[in-house]
């Protein structure tokens, strides 16, 4: 099975992420996607048999531009790093991230749908 973004590097990520104007928005979504990637990895083997999605989107929409980038350049690789795996839990502990759970992943952790 071939990975998504397997071949995204950190140089090409750091590249990508500087270049000006609307390429800047196209930057984002691409950290965001391959951050995604590391993230899904990252809660499934912390919470296993959750349903990663509304956990990840809570990480996601959460971090920081350079928590982003820091955990994007681990897409396409076997395991997070450590360094990875600690801004995801330090990002898991921050206000806005523990009130999105609250209301969007927790009641759907474990494949209870969300009520709206």
């Amino acid at each position: 099975m071939t990975r998504p973004l397997t071949f995204l590097r950190p140089a090409l990520l750091v590249a990508v992420l500087s270049l000006p104007g609307c390429a800047a928005v196209v930057a984002d979504q691409v950290a965001r996607t391959a951050a995604r990637q590391v993230v899904n990895n990252v809660v499934a083997e912390r919470f296993p048999g959750a349903t990663v999605q509304p956990v990840t989107d809570c990480i996601i929409n959460n971090a920081s531009a350079r928590q982003i980038v820091t955990v994007a350049a681990d897409a396409g690789r076997a395991q997070p790093s450590p360094r990875s795996i600690q801004v995801v839990t330090d990002v898991l502990q921050e206000p806005g991230t523990l009130n999105c759970l609250s209301t969007r992943a927790l009641p759907n952790l474990f494949g209870q749908p969300v009520s709206q």
